[in-house]
């Protein structure tokens, strides 16, 4: 399905794929259609990760059908309606700031911001690379927050790799900072 092929994450995606489909019906019917469609190639092809991707680029398209723009990438906004306590905003916002990609705000949480911001300070304070890993609703989220270098990405995909992990997904945010 077009949620798993391309990076809906991208406003260009989802900008093409409103475009293909024009309106809310017609997104609404593909929605359905799409779900039934894996749903009956059997048992074990219809997981949370894929539901959870379908109903992330279909709320995307909703609100780029029905308003004409895609959810703003405001971290100021995010963080005012958020419960993180506001003695933390400003250290989330100048990490925002660091990361320098309007993507990070959108598909990251203010929880998880926060987890980011204590990642790289204790990656700072110990210099030791630092690995968090969160149990979701059918698969984990692994975090490493280490110094950037040439195929670091290949080097962490292919540990897990080798240690029998499935990668459903990956997103890499490199700070300004290094």
């Amino acid at each position: 399905s077009f949620s798993e092929r391309e990076n809906y994450t991208e406003d260009r995606v989802i900008e093409d794929f409103v475009g293909i489909v024009k309106d809310r019906r017609r997104l609404d019917m593909l929605y359905l259609l799409t779900y039934i469609d894996i749903r009956s190639v059997g048992p074990g092809t219809w997981t949370s990760w894929k539901g959870a991707q379908l109903a992330e680029l279909y709320q995307k398209a909703v609100e780029l059908i029905e308003t004409g723009d895609l959810p703003e990438a405001d971290p100021i906004k995010v963080l005012e309606v958020s419960s993180i306590p506001s003695e933390h905003h400003e250290e989330i916002l100048e990490h925002c700031e660091l990361v320098q990609n309007p993507a990070y705000v959108r598909q990251t949480i203010p929880e998880r911001m926060l987890a980011h911001v204590q990642m790289v300070a204790a990656f700072e304070k110990e210099g030791k690379p630092q690995v968090e890993m969160d149990e979701l609703v059918g698969c984990h989220q692994v975090t490493f927050c280490l110094k950037d270098r040439a195929q670091l990405f290949a080097d962490l995909t292919g540990v897990l790799h080798s240690e029998g992990h499935d990668i459903l997904g990956a997103h890499i945010y490199c700070r300004s900072d290094g």
